[in-house]
C-alpha cells in the first residue's frame, strides 16, 4: 500500500512508481521541487502519531477505571480536560492536553477516522513540521475559545484541531500559486467544506457537543492554511515557516491571556473549589464570597457557596446564593433541590413544599427529589401528601432503606398505623436489625395499644445499642418510649366527649418542637422546658374513636393564656379524622426560630372544636 502524494488516497502501487501517484491523479505529476518533498512524506508519520496519542491515552484512562463508553467528567478533567475554572488558574497546560483525551469510546472513533482521512492530505500538503504546529495550534485556539464562551463546562476531544486542519486544507485550496499538488486538493475542497459545514449544523442541534471549540479550531486553521508554506524544502520556505509558526504561537498565547484576564473570578472559582474540596471550607466561602461579589451572574459560584453554608450547618445564609443560583439556572435540578433543603432546614416548610414541587419535573424518576418533598410535606403537617411522594421515592429507589423508612414514618403520621407496620415488616425482612425500622414499628404497636409487641420492639433497638450519631438518637427515642410504656402519661383534664366526631378526648399532652414538628418516635412530652432553649412549644390532642364513622374535616381552635392569665395567641388548626381510625393524634405548635421569646412562668392553653371546650392544660418555662 502507498498514499498519493496529490489526494492522499491509499492505493496498491503495483508499477513502483516513486513518488507514488493513485490511478486517479496519474496525469497529474508534480514538479520536481513538490517531488523531493512528497517523497519525504510518503508515510504520514505525525499523522499516525497524533492518533497513537490519542488512543494511548484513552486506554490508560479505561486501564484506571474510567468508562469505556461514558467516563465521568471527573475523569476527564483528572486526565486533562479543559475545564476553565482549573485551566484558567494554573493549569494551562490543559489548552494542549485536552486535545488528546476522548468522553469515551464513539467520541474517539469519529475524531480518530476524521484524523486519518484529512491529516495525511495536510501531512503531504505542509510538511510534517508545519503539519504538527497546524494541528496543535488549531486544536489550542479550539480550548481558548471554547473557555472565552462557556468558561464553566468540561471540555475534550481532538476535534478542534481536526476542525483546524479541515480548515486549511480549503484555504489552501483557494490559494492560487501554480502548484501542481493542488491541483487535486481544489478539487477536494467543496467536498471538506461540505464535511466542515455539516459538522458545524449539526453541533449547534444536538447538545452536549462543544462548537466553540470547532469554531475556533476552524478559524485558526484556515488562517493557517492561507499563510503556511507549502512542502517543497526550499530555504525561503524554512524562514517563512519559521515566520508564521512564531506568529501563530504568540497570537494563540496572547488570545488566551486575554482570556484569562476577562474570565478571572473563575479561576478564583476554580481556586475556591480546590480549597473546599481540601476541607479548608472557611477560606472557600471567602474566595467565594469574593467571586459573586465579582460575577453575581456566576450560577455555579453562587451555587457552591450556598452549598458550603449548607454544608457547615448554616441554612439561613445558604438561602440567598442559592437563590440567586436557581433564578439564574430555573432549570437545574441540584440547584432547585439545594434551595429546598436550606429552606426546609432553615424554616416552615410552605417555601421549602414549593421550590420541591418546582423541581420534581426536572428529574420525574430522580428518588431523591421525592424523598426531599415527602419530608417538606412531613414538617407542613401534610402526612397524606407525605405518603404519596415516599411512595414514589420507594418506586425509583426500592433498594435504599431509608425511603421506605420514611414512608413507614409518614403512615405513622397519617394514623394509618396497620399499614405502616406492614411498610417496617417488609424492610424488617430483609434487614432484621434495623434500628429505625423497629422504633417504627415498635411505635406503631404502641400507638395501636399493642404493648407487648412494642416493648419487645423497643428493647430490641436498645439493646442492638449505638454505633453512630444517629443509631445514638434512635436508642435514645426507644428508651423514652419503653419508659412511656412503664409509667403512660395521664390527661390533666376531666374526659370530655366530642359527639360531632363520634370520639372521647384521652389526653392533651405537650412536648418541645422545632419549626416544622416532630415525628411521633421522636417527641419527647412533659410539662416542664428551660427558657434559654424552648423555641416552640406543641399541643398534641388525642381521641380515641369507639365507633368509626365517615371522614371529617374540622379545625380545632387554640387560645394561648400568658402565666397572667391574658391572651397571648389564638390559633386555629385544620384538622380531620378518617373512617378507619380508632385512634387519632391532632397538634400544632407555637412559637419562633431562636429562643428567649417564653418567658418563665406557667402558661395554659384550651382547645376547642366547634366553639365548645374539649382539653385544657397547662405547662411550665423554668429560667434560666
Amino acid at each position: 500500500m502507498a498514499g498519493c502524494v496529490n489526494c492522499g488516497r491509499w492505493f496498491w502501487n503495483r508499477s513502483g512508481d516513486s513518488p507514488p501517484i493513485c490511478p486517479r491523479c496519474a496525469g497529474l505529476r508534480p514538479a520536481a521541487g513538490d517531488a523531493s518533498a512528497a517523497r519525504a512524506v510518503q508515510r504520514p508519520t505525525v499523522t499516525w502519531a497524533l492518533a497513537s496519542a490519542c488512543v494511548f491515552v484513552f486506554l490508560l484512562m479505561t486501564a484506571s477505571g474510567a468508562s469505556v463508553f461514558d467516563p465521568s467528567l471527573e475523569q476527564v478533567v483528572a486526565w486533562g480536560g479543559d475545564f476553565g475554572p482549573a485551566t484558567l488558574g494554573s493549569d494551562w497546560w490543559r489548552l494542549v492536553t485536552a486535545t488528546f483525551v476522548h468522553v469515551g469510546l464513539l467520541h474517539l472513533a469519529l475524531n480518530m477516522w476524521c484524523l486519518l482521512t484529512l491529516g495525511p492530505i495536510a501531512e503531504r500538503v505542509f510538511g510534517r513540521g508545519l503539519f504538527f504546529l497546524l494541528y496543535l495550534v488549531s486544536g489550542v485556539a479550539g480550548s481558548a475559545t471554547s473557555l472565552l464562551v462557556h468558561p464553566l463546562i468540561v471540555g475534550a476531544g481532538a476535534s478542534g484541531a481536526i476542525f483546524g486542519v479541515a480548515g486549511a486544507l480549503v484555504a489552501a485550496g483557494m490559494r492560487r500559486d501554480g502548484s501542481a499538488r493542488l491541483a487535486t486538493l481544489t478539487k477536494r475542497a467543496p467536498g471538506i467544506a461540505t464535511f466542515i459545514l455539516y459538522n458545524l449544523f449539526y453541533g449547534f442541534r444536538e447538545s452536549g457537543i462543544d462548537n466553540a471549540a470547532h469554531l475556533g479550531g476552524l478559524v485558526a486553521g484556515a488562517a493557517l492554511g492561507m499563510t503556511l508554506p507549502f512542502a517543497t524544502g526550499s530555504r525561503p520556505r524554512n524562514l517563512r515557516a519559521w515566520l508564521v509558526a512564531v506568529s501563530a504561537c504568540v497570537t494563540v498565547a496572547v488570545g488566551f491571556l486575554v482570556v484569562r484576564q476577562r474570565d478571572a473570578p473563575v479561576a478564583a472559582f476554580g481556586a475556591a473549589l480546590i480549597d473546599i474540596d481540601a476541607g479548608r471550607v472557611g477560606r472557600g466561602i471567602e474566595r467565594l464570597r469574593a467571586v459573586v461579589a465579582q460575577r453575581p451572574d456566576l450560577a455555579p459560584a453562587q451555587y457552591a457557596l450556598g452549598s458550603a453554608y449548607l454544608h457547615r450547618g448554616n441554612p439561613e445564609e445558604a438561602i440567598p446564593p442559592l437563590r440567586a443560583a436557581a433564578r439564574l439556572v430555573p432549570n437545574d435540578f441540584d440547584y432547585q433541590n439545594n434551595l429546598g433543603v436550606a429552606l426546609l432546614r432553615h424554616g416552615p416548610a410552605d417555601s421549602a413544599i414549593a421550590v420541591f414541587e418546582r423541581a420534581a419535573p426536572l428529574a420525574p424518576e430522580n428518588a431523591l427529589i421525592y424523598s426531599n418533598l415527602g419530608l417538606a410535606y412531613e414538617s407542613g403537617a401534610r402526612p397524606r401528601d407525605a405518603v404519596g411522594a415516599f411512595q414514589k421515592a420507594v418506586k425509583f429507589a426500592p433498594t435504599t432503606w431509608k425511603y421506605r423508612v420514611f414512608l413507614g414514618r409518614a403512615y405513622l403520621a397519617s394514623q394509618a398505623f396497620d399499614t405502616a407496620i406492614a411498610t417496617f415488616n417488609v424492610l424488617l425482612a430483609s434487614e432484621p436489625r434495623n434500628g429505625s425500622a423497629l422504633l417504627g414499628r415498635g411505635t406503631a404497636y404502641r400507638l395501636l395499644g399493642q404493648r407487648g409487641p412494642a416493648r419487645r420492639d423497643l428493647e430490641t433497638v436498645v439493646r442492638l445499642g449505638a454505633t453512630t450519631a444517629a443509631d445514638s438518637e434512635i436508642v435514645m427515642a426507644a428508651q423514652r418510649q419503653l419508659a412511656e410504656l412503664t409509667a403512660p402519661a395521664r390527661p390533666s383534664m376531666a374526659v370530655r366527649r366530642i359527639p360531632s366526631l363520634n370520639a372521647t378526648v384521652t389526653s392533651l399532652r405537650f412536648y418541645e418542637s422545632g419549626s416544622n414538628g416532630l415525628p411521633h418516635d421522636q417527641r419527647v412530652y412533659g410539662n416542664t422546658f428551660p427558657a434559654s432553649t424552648t423555641r416552640f412549644i406543641a399541643w398534641e390532642l388525642s381521641l380515641k374513636h369507639p365507633h368509626p364513622g365517615v371522614h371529617r374535616d374540622f379545625d380545632i381552635s387554640a387560645t394561648w393564656l400568658r402565666p397572667d392569665g391574658s391572651v397571648w395567641t389564638q390559633q386555629t388548626c385544620p384538622s380531620h379524622v378518617e373512617p378507619l381510625w380508632t385512634l387519632s393524634w391532632h397538634d400544632c405548635r407555637w412559637g419562633w426560630n431562636e429562643p428567649g421569646h417564653y418567658m418563665p412562668g406557667t402558661y395554659q392553653v384550651e382547645l376547642f372544636v366547634e366553639g365548645k371546650s374539649v382539653a385544657k392544660g397547662r405547662f411550665t418555662i423554668t429560667a434560666p
